[in-house]
């Protein structure tokens, strides 16, 4: 019994030596160097490319408010968190061939530069093609078109009568005190690339093309909406700070609008341009603007106190049909007694302002400066994009 015991034990030494050095065997390869893991091969026939998207330029070092500081975040943040994108590839003749999934945001240091690179794998043989990018629409409550290979086209896309959304009172791609996202701004964006042969047959996984080399080689992003902002920029006369603004709407107003330009929206004659901004309105059949005043949201700059009145809308055309912001100023504490009216309402023409047209990707702000009974100072602030003929003032 003993030495059938002994040698029981002597089995199980030898049996725990073994497992030992199988344990550290293991543990040798895992730990060692990242060049000997082995990555994932690259399909046989393709090719890596990198593509980067931006959704605004730099402010350079414009003083911001409270709001701004909010507003233009969420104006210029694709919501890749959620996956609330689609990237869709289409050959040279408009046929939809694949799409993109893997979307990363860049950080840099740039004041409001929003970024992120794609990178995927094509066939060599796709030399010529056109990427759309399309983000911020379900967080939002909109739907993404139904699209599918070799059947979904650039210009079915960019005619499809089903991606539009509907204009909600008070909708903002923020919540009002910037703690909580409600989705991010609607987007589009869309740009054709080439690829030279010698680049698509040397182009891996560990060295991509780089596409987006240039800035007009970036998919620049269109905001779907147009901005109205009133401002109070009045002089206060007493301590109580009036005069000030109490309420401002817009009338009439479009409740609807299309998530994707017309392909022609660039003008001139033109198909869509990338980089370019829109200078016609692209309007959704049997749309026409609604009798109903549209209620501005007010925020209140956490240092001046002084209200920004607000509105996120669609684009609208202004010929056949004026509209007007009513603007009601306050000129004293309500119960208080004095010369002059408690409140007064102006009708602003916005027009001639506005080059008959509210456009999408810009932003339209008026400057409150003074009122009396009968008059009102308007301040409109231009603020040009880079190389766009149109003095209206784009989102900033």
């Amino acid at each position: 019994m003993l030495n059938n015991s002994h040698i029981l034990v002597r089995l199980s030494i030898r049996a725990w030596a073994l497992l030992v050095w199988i344990v550290l065997s293991v543990c040798a390869v895992a730990c060692d160097s990242e060049e000997e893991i082995p990555q994932p091969e690259q399909p046989d026939g393709s090719m890596t490319v990198s593509i980067s998207i931006k959704t605004n330029g730099s402010t350079g070092t414009r003083a911001v408010d409270v709001y701004d500081m909010i507003g233009t975040m969420e104006e210029n943040t694709i919501n890749v968190v959620d996956g609330d994108y689609r990237i869709l590839l289409f050959d040279k003749d408009g046929w939809m061939v694949g799409r993109f999934d893997d979307i990363q945001p860049v950080t840099g240091e740039e004041q409001n530069v929003n970024q992120y690179v794609v990178t995927a794998s094509l066939d060599k043989t796709l030399l010529d093609f056109t990427v759309v990018v399309l983000a911020n629409w379900e967080q939002n409550g909109w739907h993404y078109p139904l699209v599918a290979e070799s059947i979904t086209t650039i210009d079915g896309l960019m005619a499809d009568m089903d991606c539009q959304f509907d204009v909600k009172e008070g909708w903002r791609p923020f919540h009002e005190d910037g703690a909580v996202r409600t989705g991010g701004m609607p987007m589009f964006g869309m740009h054709s690339f080439s690829v030279s042969q010698e680049e698509a047959k040397n182009a891996t996984r560990e060295a991509p093309v780089n596409l987006s080399e240039s800035e007009q080689d970036v998919i620049w992003m269109v905001r779907s909406m147009a901005k109205i902002e009133v401002v109070d920029a009045m002089d206060k006369i007493n301590d109580d700070d009036y005069p000030r603004l109490e309420s401002v709407t817009f009338a009439p107003y479009m409740n609807a609008g299309k998530l994707i330009p017309d392909a022609f929206s660039n003008g001139n004659g033109e198909r869509w341009n990338n980089g370019s901004q829109v200078s016609r309105v692209s309007l959704p059949a049997g749309k026409t603007p609604v009798t109903g005043e549209l209620a501005l949201f007010s925020i209140a700059d956490a240092d001046t106190k002084r209200e920004k009145y607000v509105a996120y809308v669609a684009e609208q055309s202004l010929n056949q049909q004026k509209a007007y912001l009513y603007i009601t100023v306050r000129n004293r504490p309500d119960g208080t007694t004095g010369d002059g009216l408690v409140t007064v309402t102006y009708e602003l023409d916005v027009n001639q302002e506005t080059g008959m047209q509210i456009l999408r990707n810009h932003l339209y702000r008026f400057n409150i400066k003074s009122v009396s009974s009968q008059l009102i100072n308007v301040e409109y602030v231009v603020c040009p994009w880079s190389g766009y003929k149109v003095d209206i003032p784009v989102f900033d």
